[in-house]
């Protein structure tokens, strides 16, 4: 089996992508995909992580990612601190 994490970009302006708020220049680690994909990886799963955010990935890019990982699953996740204002896919 093999899962795909995504962790979606911010819908702030380019200025404040990926930050708590604009300017101040933190990126809040997926750490809730990090111990999924750790406890599937444990038992056998392939897992692949995509922190758009934090690589400033498009939409298509992370489309064209997924495609060639070919997962079974896609999991898309956000972090508590940006949730309510992350990008719909």
């Amino acid at each position: 089996m093999r899962v795909s994490f995504i962790h979606p970009k911010s819908s702030f302006p380019p200025e404040g992508e990926g930050t708590v708020s604009p300017g101040v220049g933190r990126i809040w680690q997926p750490t809730d995909q990090a111990f999924m994909a750790a406890m599937l990886r444990k038992e056998g799963v392939e897992c692949q992580i995509m922190d758009a955010a934090a690589l400033n990935l498009s939409l298509s890019r992370i489309r064209k990612e997924v495609e060639q990982f070919k997962p079974d699953m896609a999991v898309i996740t956000s972090t508590f601190i940006d949730l309510w204002r992350s990008a719909p896919l």
